[in-house]
Order: structure tokens, then C-alpha cells, then sequence
């Protein structure tokens, strides 16, 4: 297991174990995972079953896979129908704002898109003001090389410039390779793809 999916693990494991009390009471606690692989999903329901807790889970339909994004619209419905009836919620914003996580990376959703999802999660907050909301994100990464379809389009052209900028970012010699003029596509790339005008 790779070490994005251990942490995925834990963190859910450890989420849904710090809602103690919840498990005796009788409103189950939603979850919606990352995606339907074992680690996003199988493990942490049977977790949660082996600790006593009762999820609900929104149907597999909604839910990203091997093959296709999850239906983020689908998800956003069915949390909201389902929050009356819940005593708190662990939710994959990767989920429920893309449909999954290489939906995340890959997307071209306007950030005035993006913007209405957070006004919908505080909305959502605002009507369910004793829902207790456990929301998890994964950071993008920065890979040496695109493989298939899991990165942006634009990864295959500035990928390896972009993994560079970040090694050297990481090394503290960033300022130093910009001088150079070595990484100025690659810098103009990263801060577009983080949303930034270049």
C-alpha cells in the first residue's frame, strides 16, 4: 500500500474513532470516501462496524472508480438529504467537490464554481448546525512524469519542469534557478494550475 492511501487510511480511522460517544447513539455518521477502493472505503466501514459505529454511506453510484469520476452533483444531493437524519459527517472534498481524486487533479471547474461549493458547505453547516463536519482533502502532488490519464493536460508538456521547480523550492535554491531563467515556463504552469494568473 502506498504511502497517500496509509495516510488516506489513518486519517479516516482516526476521524470517525475521535467521534466517540456517537457510537451509542442511534444517528449514524456519514461518510463519503475518496473513492470505492478498499482503503477509501472497504477498510474504514469495517473499521467503524468493528468499533461499533454505524456509517452511511452514499451509493456506489456516486462513488469514483477504477474506470469514472463520481457524480459530485449526485453526492452533494444525497449529503444534503441525508444530514438531517446524521450525527456528524467525514467527507472527501476531493469527492464531493470533483468526484474523486484524479476528478481533482484534472478538473476545469471556475473558481466561481469552486467558490459556490464552499458557500454550499457553509450553507449546509448553517442548516444543520449540530451536524459535526470532519472534512479531509489530499494535497496535489507533483510527479516526476504523467502516466496515463490521472494528471492535467498540461502536465505532459510542464510536468518535469514543475517537479523540478518544487525540488529545488524544497532544496531552498528556487530564487537562485528563477535568475537563471531555467524554470520560468515551469513557474508560469504551476501558478496557473494552482489558479494564479502567471
Amino acid at each position: 500500500m502506498n504511502t497517500l492511501l496509509k495516510h488516506i487510511f489513518i486519517l479516516n480511522v482516526l476521524l470517525i474513532s475521535s467521534l466517540t460517544g456517537l457510537a451509542q447513539a442511534a444517528q449514524p455518521i456519514i461518510y463519503i470516501p475518496l473513492d470505492n477502493r478498499p482503503v477509501c472505503l472497504g477498510y474504514v466501514t469495517a473499521t467503524a462496524k468493528a468499533a461499533g459505529y454505524e456509517l452511511n454511506v452514499p451509493p456506489a453510484k456516486f462513488i469514483a472508480n477504477n474506470r469514472t469520476s463520481g457524480d459530485n452533483n449526485g453526492l452533494w444531493k444525497w449529503l444534503e438529504a441525508n444530514a438531517p437524519k446524521a450525527k456528524a459527517a467525514v467527507i472527501s472534498t476531493d469527492s464531493l467537490n470533483y468526484g474523486g481524486l484524479v476528478a481533482s487533479r484534472t478538473h476545469r471547474l471556475t473558481e466561481r464554481s469552486l467558490k459556490h461549493k464552499i458557500e454550499r458547505m457553509q450553507a449546509l453547516k448553517t442548516s444543520f448546525p449540530g451536524l459535526r463536519i470532519y472534512a479531509f482533502s489530499t494535497i496535489m502532488r507533483t510527479p516526476k512524469e504523467s502516466i496515463g490519464k490521472v494528471e492535467p493536460d498540461y502536465y505532459r508538456y510542464f510536468g518535469p519542469s514543475i517537479f523540478r521547480l518544487s525540488q529545488l523550492d524544497d532544496k531552498g535554491r528556487y530564487r537562485y534557478s528563477l535568475r537563471q531563467g531555467s524554470c520560468r515556463k515551469s513557474q508560469a504552469a504551476f501558478l496557473y494550475s494552482r489558479g494564479f494568473a502567471a
